[in-house]
């Protein structure tokens, strides 16, 4: 039977499909912000939900979402924020300060067991909730409806941009079965599988958010997150065609690169250092130095990662930035084993035939960065390496235990681009990424002006502190971290220069499906 339509009537015009982005990720695990563990997880959360500020992707500074503004006073110990009107989170409850204040105490609750309850350890209040005495952060004080302070114990510059991690992200409560309900442009939806999301638009009913672009409600309607065991699966999903975004494990870099087509390097803060053990105390500084100067960054680099790592001529700045003068003189990317030798016999210290333990995690470390290094120090200072290769949970145990005159090869652990986090917690007395117990008080003093100080001030003194670091270069630090991505040129829109952030993860609100 033939169709046609009456005279004067128009066909229905057909509605365009929907154009899915497809992501690939290793499986995120839990989504609800507190107990989120996972950089899969944290690349969904940053996608669907807002924060109290964003960071930017190009300069790490942090910028206005659920928090249209804040102030901060007394020494940088209070901020006073004020949430932007309008705005409710994907139940229909409208983003308040109260809101805000419960679920910043809800991560540091001890039955939350929250992996990063300590980016919440200077606020007022944090031990009693930790000890279970208080239900909230004593610190936090709601003075309005959309207006709240927070108030530290401790000078706390950092605190918007530290608002940003995922972990801190609000929402309006959370169930076991269900992804949270929280504030942003995508509502996060259960998949077909354990592992898979949906990130739905959010509809416009919900509220609007100015802080985005199309009121907040992001580029697509639809992002499909397919999670798999691995970066390996993902990577081979890409591949295969059933994927537009995914990882590249470190061991396929090559791999991933031949393809021609997609494949992104991103170098990003994490550095990897060589440190010595304080105890009993750590040998002179000009031997720490001409440790350093003996080793060869860019041979290294490229006998166990291809050339694909920057190396870490500082401890601040670009990653892909040179060194200043200060570190300049401690710091190379090739040896310079003349002077290592000069800076050696300064420090009167025999070092032929001195013999010290490396002690390094052989998940993470390749065999060839330890021989490397053995040789090239051994060759130039007469020093001699004793590997001591440890698996995850007995690297983990030994660094509690501690060995005396030992070397220890390790990572900075980086959760925001600020200096505080980057630096100044490896190296501060007490810091939460100082593992070995490094203490010097003139440090601190200087670190602790930072924190106090404003704008182009505290600079200079972060710079300051980085000068007495190379100094003294109680570590040594050898390269940057990178994380590899492949994107689909034909399937994603995604050329911004903000398509990355600083920490290396994709940022999905910029990428739209084609």
């Amino acid at each position: 039977m033939l169709l046609t339509a009456c005279p004067g009537e128009q066909p229905e015009e057909e509605a365009d499909p929907v154009k899915e982005l497809i992501v690939g990720l290793s499986a995120p695990g839990s989504l609800d912000p507190s107990k989120a563990s996972t950089e899969s997880a944290f690349t969904i959360l940053r996608t669907a939900c807002d924060g109290l500020t964003a960071l930017d992707p190009e300069t790490g500074e942090a910028r206005a979402a659920l928090a249209e503004s804040w102030d901060a006073s007394d020494e940088a110990k209070l901020l006073k924020i004020k949430l932007r009107p309008g705005v409710r989170f994907h139940d229909g409850r409208p983003v308040g300060a109260q809101a805000v204040r419960e679920s910043l105490s809800v991560v540091a609750r001890p039955e939350t067991a929250s992996p990063h309850a300590s980016l919440l350890s200077a606020v007022q209040g944090f031990e009693e909730v930790v000890a279970g005495t208080n239900p909230l952060l004593e610190g936090i004080k709601v003075v309005g409806e959309l207006d709240l302070e927070i108030r530290s114990t401790r000078p706390f510059p950092d605190l918007p941009a530290v608002l940003a991690h995922p972990s801190l992200i609000p929402v309006s409560r959370t169930e076991a079965d269900r992804p949270p309900f929280c504030a942003g442009p995508y509502v996060i939806e259960q998949g077909a599988a354990e592992s898979d999301f949906r990130l739905k638009q959010t509809p416009a009913k919900v509220g609007k958010n100015e802080a985005y672009a199309s009121d907040g409600r992001g580029e697509n309607e639809v992002i499909v997150v397919r999670g798999f065991g691995s970066d390996e699966e993902a990577f081979e999903a890409f591949k295969g065609g059933g994927v537009s975004i995914s990882p590249v494990p470190n061991t396929r870099a090559a791999e991933a690169e031949a393809l021609r087509r997609g494949y992104v390097l991103i170098a990003v803060p994490e550095i990897t250092y060589m440190q010595f053990d304080p105890a009993p105390e750590p040998p002179d500084p000009r031997v720490r130095r001409a440790l350093s100067l003996a080793i060869d960054r860019l041979v290294i680099i490229d006998a166990a990662y291809g050339d694909r790592r920057p190396p870490a001529l500082r401890w601040l700045g670009d990653p892909e930035g040179e060194g200043t003068a200060a570190c300049e003189e401690s710091i190379r990317r090739i040896a310079d084993v003349e002077r290592a030798k000069q800076t050696a016999g300064a420090s009167g210290v025999d070092l032929a035939g001195l013999k010290m333990p490396l002690i390094f995690d052989t998940a993470e470390v390749p065999a060839v960065v330890i021989q490397a290094i053995q040789a090239q120090v051994r060759d130039s200072l007469g020093i001699t390496l004793v590997p001591s290769g440890k698996e995850p949970p007995d690297f983990q145990a030994a660094l509690g235990e501690r060995q005396a005159g030992a070397l220890w090869l390790l990572s900075t652990t980086v959760q925001t681009p600020a200096p505080d986090d980057v630096f100044a917690d490896v190296f501060r007395t007490g810091g939460a990424d100082n593992r070995l117990g490094y203490s010097n008080p003139a440090l601190d003093a200087v670190l602790d002006r930072a924190a106090k100080s404003p704008g182009k001030e505290r600079d200079e003194a972060f710079l300051d502190a980085e000068k007495m670091v190379c100094q003294e270069m109680p570590g040594i630090p050898l390269w940057h971290e990178v994380r590899h991505w492949m994107v689909a040129p034909d399937a994603v829109d995604f050329e911004k220069r903000d398509s990355f952030d600083l920490l290396g993860s994709p940022v999905l609100r910029h990428a739209k499906a084609i």
